[in-house]
Order: C-alpha cells, then sequence, then structure tokens
C-alpha cells in the first residue's frame, strides 16, 4: 500500500490530539457515590480519554439481567446529576439517556451498537468484574470483545469468566482504592 503525502502550507503546525476514545461506564448506578465518580475520572485522565460517558439500564434490562433494583430509573438519573454537579471534572462527563427513553428491555448488543455510532472511537467499557463477568457470558461477547476494549473493576473479587481469559489481551483490572 502506497502513503499519500499530505501537503501543507510552510509553517503550518499540525496538532495532534493526545486524547482518545470514550470511557463509558455501564452499570445500574444504585447508590453511585462521588468517591467511584472520582476513580473514574482519574482512570479518563491517566489514560487522556476524551469524555466518560454514565449508561445507566432501566429496570427492565436489570430484570433481564438478574439484578434487582428498588429505585427507578429517574430517581437513580437525579442521584448521578447530584453526583456530577458535586464535583468538577477536567473530563466531560455527559449521561445517555438510551434505556430511560425505551422504557423495555434494551439487548447489549443493540446498546453497543449504539455507542459505537454515537461516541469517539475507540470505545471502553469501565465495568464491575460481576458485570464482565455477565457480558461474557452473552453469545454476542466473542464479536464484541474485538471491537470494544474493558477496563474492569474488583468489586466483589469473582474469578474471570472462562471467555474474558480467552480474550484477556482486550481487557484489564482497575484497582478499586
Amino acid at each position: 500500500m502506497a502513503r499519500g503525502r499530505n501537503m501543507v502550507p510552510f509553517g503550518t503546525e499540525v496538532a495532534e490530539s493526545l486524547q482518545k476514545g470514550t470511557l463509558v461506564m455501564m452499570d445500574a448506578f444504585d447508590g453511585f457515590t462521588v468517591y467511584e465518580l472520582e476513580q473514574l475520572i482519574d482512570t479518563a485522565e491517566k489514560r487522556d480519554f476524551s469524555s466518560i460517558v454514565l449508561y445507566p439500564h432501566n429496570q427492565k434490562t436489570l430484570k433481564g439481567m438478574g439484578v434487582h433494583i428498588d429505585l427507578p430509573y429517574s430517581k437513580r438519573l437525579d442521584a448521578i446529576r447530584d453526583v456530577i454537579d458535586a464535583i468538577r471534572s477536567p473530563v466531560p462527563i455527559q449521561i445517555e439517556p438510551l434505556e430511560g427513553k425505551r422504557e423495555k428491555y434494551t439487548p447489549i448488543d443493540y446498546a453497543l451498537k449504539f455507542m459505537m455510532e454515537k461516541y469517539d472511537p475507540p470505545l471502553f467499557l469501565y465495568i464491575s468484574d460481576v458485570y464482565a463477568n455477565q457480558l461474557a457470558s452473552f453469545p454476542i461477547f466473542d464479536e464484541w470483545i474485538r471491537k470494544i476494549r474493558l477496563l474492569i473493576v474488583c468489586r466483589k473479587q469473582v474469578p474471570p469468566h472462562p471467555k474474558l481469559l480467552q480474550y484477556e489481551n482486550r481487557w484489564e483490572y482497575i484497582q478499586d482504592k
């Protein structure tokens, strides 16, 4: 493959962005704290992510995943906003409202496809070890792990799913401080 030449006027400085991709936290956000957001921001800063996206699941999606949450989606969303308002972040943070609009079960495949189209690549999922094991158990995991990377927070100290071990070059643990 031949390289093309880029012609620019003399003295032009090409600014390369040092920031890369989007860090997406998918979670129920039940009891989300300032401390957890600070950890997320710290990870995004250290790795030079261009933005952070918080992706809360609605009740029907959580129920389909076998997770029971008492707080409705709207209350959890308000709590997330309160946490975001409580601190200043050098990395832009936004909440993805897709599941609030759908109000029905959202397959992980649909959610990932949506985020790949909407946000700057590459896409990194910041998820708990329990969530990572659930994701690895889905049939679509083999397809998606080639397109995304995982940053896994060890919260419950569960051993990694065999599928995670198979793709251990596509994920890494983030230590819960």
